[in-house]
């Protein structure tokens, strides 16, 4: 099964109760109003977005190298077809 979920739908959280995909920041990209983190969760990559931050928050987002949790909500996701091997 694979999902997608648009970039900005996805909440970055340092991680705590397990709900949702945990990773490391692997590169964060500031936007302008937006800052763009790329996180390593093991079999796959997340492209997560920010927006709307105060320059207090800002200073407080993960770093490179910083634990994380990925957290979005089930009508935020999109069911993509696979193909399947063998069929």
């Amino acid at each position: 099964v694979a999902i997608s979920v648009r970039a900005e739908r996805i909440e970055v959280t340092e991680p705590t109760d397990g709900q949702g995909l945990t990773g490391t920041v692997r590169r964060v990209e500031f936007l302008g109003s937006a800052v763009r983190f790329h996180v390593d969760c093991g079999a796959d990559d997340v492209l997560a977005e920010v927006t709307g931050l105060s320059r207090a928050a800002i200073a407080s987002l993960p770093t490179e190298g910083t634990r994380v949790q990925l957290s979005f909500t089930p009508e935020d996701c999109t069911l993509l077809e696979t193909a399947q091997h063998g069929a």
